[in-house]
């Protein structure tokens, strides 16, 4: 599974290859590749700076979209795998500055997802762990910008590893956030 942004029409679009496809599978302009248009909000720049990850038979995607110039959005798509191509549950998790936008990573957790991202100059989290999309400041010191280009993955162990650039010390930084068993 493949996300992108359709810069032609401003959508959001998944590619799947069918491994199956032998000898060649997943070769560029092979038919074993179904595109589907995941978000296609009217009047928006929807899908930019996207991330993907399938999880339990499920499609995950954190992606960023704007509409007017103004309404910028993390946004979360979710897909089950065989539920049909048009199926795809959409999810607004929170605004952020018109000036944020930024690479989003997501990654899953029994069955919960996270979304490590960057907004107003600090990095940010968001969760569903809760029954509830929750936003939080993962990496937010004061005078500082920190958070661009976050890339999270977690252990088998559960423990969070963020890494992600910080514009102010010209550094890589990395989060580590140990799972407590929650």
């Amino acid at each position: 599974h493949v996300s992108y942004y359709n810069e032609e029409e401003a959508y959001l679009m998944c590619a799947t290859c069918d491994l199956s496809d032998v000898p060649e599978p997943c070769v560029s302009g092979s038919s074993s590749w179904t595109i589907t248009e995941v978000d296609s909000t009217p009047t928006a720049n929807i899908g930019m700076k996207s991330d993907i990850i399938v999880s339990d038979n499920t499609v995950h995607i954190s992606y960023m979209g704007s509409a007017g110039g103004t309404q910028n959005a993390l946004l979360y798509a979710e897909h089950i795998v065989g539920e049909g191509e048009s199926e795809w549950d959409i999810t607004y998790i929170v605004s952020y500055s018109i000036t944020s936008v930024e690479q989003t990573s997501i990654a899953t957790l029994d069955g919960n997802v996270y979304i490590a991202f960057y907004n107003d100059s600090k990095l940010q989290g968001a969760s569903n762990s809760n029954g509830e999309w929750e936003t939080i400041d993962l990496d937010a010191p004061e005078d500082t910008d920190v958070g661009k280009h976050a890339s999270m993955t977690i252990s088998e162990d559960g423990d969070f590893h963020i890494v992600y650039y910080d514009a102010t010390n010209e550094a890589l930084r990395h989060l580590f956030i140990e799972n407590e068993g929650s």
